[in-house]
Parts: C-alpha cells; structure tokens; sequence
C-alpha cells in the first residue's frame, strides 16, 4: 500500500501505514469494484471545491505518470 500526503509518497513496504476510514469513506471504497488502471487510487480531499476533477486526478499521479 502506499499513501500520498500532501506531494510525498509513502510505501507500505519501507514504513507502517494507517489509514482510518469513516462510514462514507468506506461505502465509496467498497463501490469501487475491481481494481484497475483507472480505480485503484482514492483520494480525499478537505475541500472539494477547491481544485476541479482534473485537478484532483493529475494530484494522484505519480511523477511521469500520464
């Protein structure tokens, strides 16, 4: 597993990791499906209307990632 916080990345492997998911967090996670190319990251952010959709999905990227 690994977590973005802010712009650093955080590997599961080289650290421990927790995440603590509340209700709707957990639902939207569960409605993913399967995981894939295009649904296997989940972001959240604490003001949704600061950054458009695109804003959001170019954060998630990995540098080089397209």
């Amino acid at each position: 597993m690994r977590v973005k916080v802010g712009d650093t990345w955080y590997d599961s492997t080289e650290q421990p990791i927790c995440l603590q998911l509340n209700e709707l967090e957990q639902e939207q996670i569960s409605n993913m499906g399967p995981p894939t190319a295009n649904n296997c990251k989940y972001g959240v952010f604490p003001d949704v209307n600061a950054l458009s959709r695109e804003e959001m999905l170019e954060w998630m990227k990995e540098d080089g990632e397209k």
